[in-house]
């Protein structure tokens, strides 16, 4: 099966109102790293000519970087005309599109609303629209050593695999319904009420963990034809169990999209492809 990638971005933001870039840290953040390596098989850090943010920085980039897990990726901007905050924009847009688009992967983009800041958006003149679902899904506790957590990940690949083909699955079942919003509801609550009734079945451990989001890529083309990619245009929704979703929805289209049932419990079983994320809550300290 295709590899699940993932594109981060530095713990900085970009604003257009303001023309500011504001450095909230240097490099990525440890909750990013941690969700990348517990969820995905490689990550990208973008860079370019015109804003370069250092990386390997940190212990824990230099690990994933030695481990070929994360890459330092350069895109080159030629033009250096007009307003370059905008031009910077675009240029990390395009990177992005691309991204999303190759063929021989999965890709997905983290958090890019928390970096750029006040943007519409980036025109995709192609025919990929795209939905990205970001679905809450438990996480070790940010002490955790990324060495450990790469051996846990190796040691449970056959999990990990699973996971990834039951996501595959679900992301299938919503791209053929008739009803997709229905079909969206349905897996959220499938994903939701899975991962939490492992967690509770787990209760007893004295590990703590946190909450972070895996993204999933939704190429939902019926939807529209040639419509503009909105980065930045997050809807965050609260879940009543595993913390939230948020829906990055292209630019053209109503958020029709309503989440408001409740989410039913059910009992969970023992083969659910879930076990990887409840053996994250427990065996990582």
């Amino acid at each position: 099966m295709k590899d699940f990638g993932i594109i981060l971005f530095p713990d900085m933001q970009l604003d257009l109102a303001t023309k500011k870039v504001n450095h909230l840290s240097s490099g990525v953040c440890k909750k990013d790293l941690i969700s990348a390596v517990t969820y995905f098989d490689k990550a990208i850090f973008i860079n370019s000519n015109i804003l370069h943010v250092g990386i390997g920085e940190s212990k824990d980039e230099r690990i994933l970087l030695d481990e070929g897990f994360l890459t330092d990726h350069m895109h080159s901007v030629d033009s250096f005309s007009g307003d370059m905050f905008t031009l910077i924009y675009e240029a990390t847009g395009d990177a992005i599109i691309t991204m999303l688009r190759e063929k021989g992967d999965s890709w997905v983009a983290k958090s890019t609303s928390d970096v750029f800041i006040n943007f519409k958006g980036v025109e995709d003149s192609g025919d990929g629209e795209r939905l990205t679902l970001i679905n809450a899904l438990p996480l070790p506790s940010q002490d955790v050593e990324i060495e450990d957590l790469l051996e846990f990940k190796l040691k449970r690949k056959d999990e990990h695999t699973r996971l990834k083909l039951a996501i595959n699955s679900i992301e299938l079942k919503v791209l053929t319904s008739e009803d997709k919003e229905i079909a969206l509801r349905q897996a959220i609550n499938e994903i939701d009420a899975s991962c939490y009734d492992l967690i509770r079945a787990y209760q007893s451990s004295p590990i703590k963990f946190d909450f972070g989001k895996m993204t999933f890529n939704f190429s939902i083309k019926e939807i529209s034809k040639n419509m503009a990619v909105t980065y930045g245009s997050l809807q965050a929704l609260s879940l009543p169990k595993t913390a939230e979703i948020a829906l990055t929805i292209g630019a053209g289209i109503q958020t029709a999209i309503q989440l408001n049932d409740s989410i039913s419990l059910r009992k969970i079983d023992k083969s659910s492809p879930f076990i990887y994320s409840a053996e994250i809550a427990t065996r990582l300290n």
